[in-house]
């Protein structure tokens, strides 16, 4: 499996848009880290809760990879902050652990180094979420339990209808 050059980003490409701007990460609070399970596709991505918009809808800080529209790869375009999709106001999640400001930086470094491999047929978005969390476990971001219990949680909630 050989890996995807620049992160799956290709010229041409838009990135995803990012209001970071708008609803910082708060330095001074601690957040509930979780993995979002979108249940049609199967999509893995971590989150956590930044801030509301004006019309109630959560935004999040994402940290995921995508396929996008005419490419046949995936793509890590880094962490970024979005107001949460219609859908994911039901997606399952799963709590991963309570984390101070420089701990999700520390993971946002850790999902911002994880490469993307080229498409194998197996080789997915959810093999890219156990890198981050099997990277975050050997620098000590997440204990061994930590990282266990949630991705089996996970997988449990992705095999549910």
């Amino acid at each position: 499996m050989s890996e995807l050059p620049n992160m799956g980003i290709e010229p041409g490409m838009e990135e995803p848009v990012n209001i970071d701007h708008l609803y910082k990460d708060p330095k001074t609070e601690e957040l509930d880290v979780e993995v979002m399970i979108t249940k049609d596709t199967g999509h893995w991505k971590i989150i956590w809760k930044v801030g509301t918009n004006s019309e109630g809808h959560e935004v999040h800080r994402q940290l995921h990879i995508v396929r996008e529209v005419g490419h046949d790869h995936l793509t890590n375009w880094g962490p970024y902050t979005a107001t949460a999709e219609f859908g994911s106001l039901t997606a399952p999640r799963v709590f991963v652990k309570n984390m101070p400001y420089p701990q999700r930086r520390s993971l946002e470094e850790i999902a911002l180094r994880t490469k993307v491999m080229a498409p194998d047929g197996v080789w997915d978005c959810q093999t890219w979420v156990r890198e981050v969390f099997a990277e975050a476990v050997k620098t000590g971001l997440l204990s061994s339990a930590e990282s266990y219990r949630t991705l089996s949680e996970v997988e449990r909630e992705t095999q549910t209808s």
